[in-house]
Order: C-alpha cells, then structure tokens, then sequence
C-alpha cells in the first residue's frame, strides 16, 4: 500500500511557478492531500479575485484535512519542544502535527526544518 503524502504550501507554490517536475509529481499522486493551514495559505496569497478564484480551484484537486484535538496538541508539544531551534511559526507545526499524527509523508522544500521534527517522515 502506497503511503499518503501530505503536501505542504512550498509545493503547490513551486508548482504555480510553473516548476514542471513538482508538477508531474503532483499530477501522479494519488489522493493528493493538504493540510487546511495550507489551503488557508494558499488562499491568503492571492492577490486579487482572479488569483483567490484560481487558488479555489487548485484546492480542488486536493483532500483537505481538517484541525482536530490530537494534531492541536502534537503541534503544540512540537512548538514546545523546536521552537527555540527552528523557529517554526504556527502554520508550520500544525502542518507537521497533523503529518505526524495522519501517518503521512510530508512533501516540503523546507527538509531543513521539518527534518529535526521527531516523527516527521519526508517525502
């Protein structure tokens, strides 16, 4: 059984840069998923109505999962415990808690941080 990758903002901005291999890549995953802290980003990097009408629709494309008290307080204890040494901001544990507890690979361009979190399995 193929393992469900969880895939984070950098993604999905690279891939609107126009990048064709994270393209493809998104294209041949199957049940691609995000994180609701990525739709949310997605959506709050839109800057006009063209843009957030085209960031819908891209969220489309993707399973969207949802904030629920397990991931809370994973991302918690990751705030806790990396904070000091990453500086992850709150969008970013939560994007790792909900990985961590939903057993996914996380696709990121930002290894470096999300690599020292304990659990965190990278695509």
């Amino acid at each position: 059984m193929e393992q469900r990758c969880l895939i984070d903002t950098s993604i999905l901005i690279q891939a609107q840069k126009g990048d064709t291999r994270v393209s493809k890549r998104l294209v041949a995953l199957k049940n691609p998923t995000i994180s609701v802290v990525t739709a949310c980003e997605l959506l709050m990097g839109s800057n006009n109505k063209k843009q957030l009408a085209e960031n819908k629709a891209v969220m489309r494309g993707f399973t969207v999962v949802n904030i629920n008290h397990e991931t809370s307080t994973t991302a918690l204890k990751i705030t806790e415990d990396y904070t000091l040494r990453t500086g992850f901001g709150v969008a970013d544990a939560l994007i790792a808690a909900t990985a961590v507890r939903g057993n996914f690979l996380l696709w990121t361009l930002n290894k470096k941080h999300f690599n020292l979190i304990e659990g965190i399995k990278l695509y």
